[in-house]
């Protein structure tokens, strides 16, 4: 079995690269543009990112227990407003189709249905 060898880049054209990505350009257009493999551009991006100790070497973990506790409560909070925010649009979006339905004025067959009319449309009176 052979070892797939790696291309040797400059580090001032990894470290462009790495900066190009973190401002916000698409690794795969870059890629393209560069002809670096996708893959390659993660691995950089990931081993610039600095660890909890500030330097740079791979991804970063907390410094300890509480902070740990910390993120995991944080991650719970956005979860709940995230779980509110979605129960709150699947709400408002039915009620915008219950909505749109009961005001058609024509059925499927083109037929005159009774629809939405204001206070004045009534002519009713009282007994």
């Amino acid at each position: 079995m052979t070892k797939k060898s790696r291309k040797p880049y400059r580090a001032g054209f990894k470290a462009e690269a790495v900066q190009r990505i973190q401002a916000g350009e698409r690794v795969k257009l870059l890629s393209r543009e560069l002809l670096v493999p996708e893959g390659t551009l993660h691995r950089w991006r990931l081993e610039a990112e600095p660890v909890s100790g500030g330097e740079a070497g791979g991804p970063g973990k907390p410094e300890s227990p509480a902070e740990t506790a910390a993120l995991q409560a944080q991650i719970r909070e956005l979860q709940t407003a995230l779980g509110r925010r979605t129960l709150e649009l699947d709400f408002f979006q039915g009620a915008l189709r219950r909505l749109a339905e009961s005001g058609r004025t024509e059925n499927a067959a083109g037929e005159k249905t009774s629809g939405l009319k204001s206070a004045a449309g009534w002519n009713r009176r009282a007994d």
